[in-house]
Formats: C-alpha cells, sequence, structure tokens
C-alpha cells in the first residue's frame, strides 16, 4: 500500500526569486556508524495550487510505501527551525509516527535476518 506524506515548503516560490530550504524524506535502509542512517531520499513533488495566497501554500509530497521506515525533515515555520518525523506505513496505507529507538532496532533485526 502507498500513503502520502506532504509538509508545508514555507518561503519557497514557484518563480524562483526565492529558493529557501525544502522539506526531504529519506527510506531508511540501513545504520550507518557515521551519518546514523544509510538513506535513500525519495523525489517530492511540489503542490502551487495554493500559490497565489503566498510563497508558504506551496507543499512538497512524498509518496511511502507500506512496511518502509522513513525520516522526514521539514521547516517547523517561517522562521522555525527544522522538525523531524519517523514514520512508517501500514497494510492499510496509514502513516504512522515511531520513536527513534524503534527504527534503529527495526534496522539492526533486518540487517542480523538479512546477514
Amino acid at each position: 500500500m502507498k500513503a502520502a506524506l506532504g509538509f508545508r515548503a514555507y518561503g519557497w516560490t514557484p518563480h524562483g526569486a526565492t529558493r529557501a530550504p525544502m522539506p526531504w524524506v529519506a527510506e531508511l535502509v540501513g545504520v550507518d556508524p557515521r551519518y546514523g542512517f544509510v538513506r535513500r531520499f525519495l523525489p517530492r513533488r511540489l503542490d502551487h495550487l495554493g500559490a497565489r495566497g503566498g510563497p508558504d501554500e506551496v507543499w512538497a509530497w512524498f509518496t511511502l510505501t507500506s512496511g518502509g521506515l522513513y525520516e522526514a525533515r521539514f521547516l517547523t515555520g517561517r522562521k522555525g527551525g527544522w522538525g523531524v518525523r519517523w514514520v512508517t506505513v501500514t497494510d492499510d496505507g496509514d502513516v504512522v509516527d515511531l520513536p527513534r529507538d524503534d527504527i534503529v532496532r527495526q534496522l539492526t533485526q533486518r540487517a542480523c535476518s538479512a546477514g
């Protein structure tokens, strides 16, 4: 099953005048001693439909697949810092938040069972 996960792209305009940092989502495929995780970054689709109301109405959307483990980084507001979500998708297509420790444990278990 697939699910969509979207974040507001604060400060981003479709006209190229402002290139604020964009949200990103990565599938976590392993544990890395240097970077914490081995990541496979997902492509984003930009939704400009609400952009006539201002640059805060541009959204970045990502397609997630059930069973995957994901890290999402996004701006928390126009002047805010970065937020993070650790998520998976159920077989019913629901996006579920997980604690980071659960992600590490599941990736470690997958590596042990594959090796």
